[in-house]
């Protein structure tokens, strides 16, 4: 089947309609068919006509051609100029136009015209044997019987190019014929510096390599005789001899990706004298690149960074850093923090801290020093790091570290116990599930975000509570601006939960979570409401908002007053309230502020490492 042009239309096609409208078909067969054509420029004449196989062309003007016949792969394919152009007369010459299709159309091939053309041609040297032919662009053979001058019989048009090479060797005897100076473009005069020398024997260029553990090295012998390298070999062989008495110059065309490398040839330079040359060598080593980023928000003094847990780096300001050791290329990179600052109230996060190095050095880390305060509509702030108390002391009052909702209690068989011990060095507040609990003045939150590191416990009954909110009559989740968090009701795994009424509806989300330290975050407001537990959410709904009707009065740490106690056995490392739902870009920072505080490694924020 025909894919293209009719024969009898010279018109020139454009390159998007070859590429739109001549892809491969296939026709009811297992073989696709594959076009032929490219483009042709400097035409003024009329009546060229290209030949390819057996069908031909007729061009009228400059552009982009296509054969109308298709061919199946394995199929040859050989354009050339059957009728030069006339009036003006002119020369055209075709590069790329012999070739086998694989699997592709050929749109590559070039056809350059000229009024003015040249002669290509040169020195042939040590010819002994017979039957020496030479080819200029894979065409136009010339046959060659003694030394001496040579000249192709078909002229090469202004800036169109030349690619001499052997297309047989001579016999009796049986010589190689080596060309040098075989390649290059016309520029305004005959070329006449070809040279191809010939020798009775010829020897093979040959060595080894170390180091490869990259692709794409191509190795290139006496400027024309490219070798392209596996990934992980250890020796080369050039596919073309060298002549006796020729001079070799083994030399890196292309160095090595993926990983970058950096490939260097010994002995790679000489003169051929009767015997193959096997002594070059190929070394190569992987370059090394830089990991580093920068610094915003810092605060304090004892920050302390690491790359794959070592190799630390000090930071005392904001900026640019860059560890003092390189990685080489295609290593993994994990940037963390190894001391948190000190003298500040801000948690370093690492984002996009950990990759594998790729050609070039990694600039991007960014490491981002934050504390709550610094998200708008922050309304509560509990950290145990902030009570002066020793381990084993009664907690008489937890107070907010931003604003004045300190929570307090003052009879002291209800007051919880300090823990010095409690997260990774860091302290917590532990209630006892009996009789424990704090409460402070409440605030209006009829949208929030919660954010609570702790421990969470099984318990011996349901509905007890952790943290809970409410006015001054009713209890805390019946009302439109009370919630509770509490241990979800008579049930046998723990799943903490959050309850609060919208209208006549109990709007409830439950987490699922096992026993143990925990990063919960409850985000609720603009009609949902989410549970995420260490980073990753587990829960979520959807309610109808309604305005704020009762001012809640109290907030509760540790149990349920107000409705009939429903102590609750939790350790509480730090609460955080604002009286909104945060962007999900600002509740990951939040987030990172806390794992990285508390070195959570087990949240899973996609945000910071």
């Amino acid at each position: 089947m025909n894919v293209g042009k009719d024969k009898k239309d010279n018109s020139t096609f454009a390159l998007g309609g070859i590429l739109s409208l001549f892809a491969p078909i296939a026709q009811g067969t297992p073989e696709t068919l594959y076009s032929v054509g490219g483009s042709i420029s400097g035409l003024s004449g009329s009546g060229l006509k290209l030949k390819n196989n057996a069908e031909e062309l007729a061009i009228s003007t400059s552009g982009n051609f296509l054969f109308s016949d298709s061919l199946r792969t394995g199929t040859t394919y050989s354009v050339s100029v059957s009728t030069q152009p006339s009036n003006p007369t002119q020369v055209c010459s075709v590069t790329n136009g012999n070739g086998t299709i694989v699997d592709k159309n050929i749109l590559d091939i070039s056809v350059v015209c000229s009024i003015n053309s040249f002669t290509i041609g040169g020195l042939v040297s040590g010819l002994l044997g017979t039957g020496l032919v030479l080819q200029n662009n894979l065409a136009d053979d010339l046959t060659i019987n003694a030394d001496g001058n040579f000249v192709f019989p078909q002229v090469i048009a202004n800036a169109g190019s030349y690619s001499v090479s052997v297309l047989a060797n001579p016999v009796s005897p049986t010589q190689v014929c080596s060309p040098s100076n075989q390649v290059g473009t016309v520029a305004g005069a005959n070329v006449e510096n070809v040279s191809i020398i010939c020798s009775t024997n010829s020897y093979t260029i040959s060595g080894s390599i170390t180091g490869l553990a990259g692709s794409g090295l191509v190795l290139r012998n006496n400027s024309g005789d490219d070798l392209s390298i596996s990934n992980g070999a250890t020796s080369f062989l050039f596919s073309t001899s060298v002549a006796d008495g020729q001079t070799y110059s083994v030399t890196v065309a292309t160095q090595p990706t993926s990983l970058s490398q950096s490939c260097s040839v010994t002995s790679g330079s000489g003169t051929v004298s009767g015997s193959n040359i096997t002594g070059i060598s190929i070394n190569c080593t992987t370059q090394s690149f830089a990991v580093g980023g920068s610094v915003t928000g810092f605060a304090g003094t004892g920050l302390v960074l690491q790359n794959n847990g070592s190799n630390n780096l000090p930071i005392s300001t904001d900026g640019s850093f860059t560890f003092s050791t390189s990685l080489i290329d295609g290593s993994a990179y994990s940037v963390t923090v190894s001391s948190q600052p000190t003298g500040t109230s801000k948690a370093c996060s690492v984002f996009q801290g950990s990759g594998n190095l790729s050609n070039g050095n990694v600039t991007n880390v960014s490491v981002t020093c934050l504390e709550p305060t610094e998200i708008s509509q922050l309304e509560l702030w509990l950290k145990a790091d902030a009570l002066p108390l020793s381990n084993g002391a009664s907690v008489s009052a937890w107070n907010s570290s931003f604003g004045s909702f300190d929570a307090t209690q003052g009879t002291g068989a209800n007051q919880p116990t300090f823990n010095t011990g409690f997260i990774n060095g860091l302290p917590g507040v532990s209630f006892d599930g009996i009789n424990d609990y704090l409460q402070g003045p409440g605030f209006t939150v009829s949208n929030n975000t919660i954010f609570i590191v702790g421990a969470f416990y099984q318990q011996t009954a349901g509905n007890n509570g952790i943290f809970s909110f409410f006015p001054a009559s009713g209890n805390d989740f019946n009302n439109n601006d009370g919630f509770a968090i509490t241990y979800k009701d008579n049930s046998a795994t723990l799943k903490p939960k959050y309850e609060r009424q919208v209208g006549t509806d109990v709007f409830l989300l439950e987490s699922n979570t096992t026993a143990g330290v925990h990063l919960l975050s409850f985000n609720f407001g603009s009609g949902t409401g989410n549970i995420y537990v260490d980073g990753n959410v587990t829960f979520s709904d959807t309610f109808s908002p309604i305005s704020p009707s009762v001012m809640p009065s109290t907030y509760v740490i540790g149990a349920r007053p107000a409705v009939g106690g429903f102590y609750g056995r939790t350790d509480f490392a730090e609460i955080i309230i604002y009286s909104s739902k945060l962007s999900n870009a600002d509740r990951e920072k939040v987030e990172c502020y806390l794992k990285a505080k508390y070195n959570l490694t087990f949240v899973s924020n996609a945000s910071c490492s």
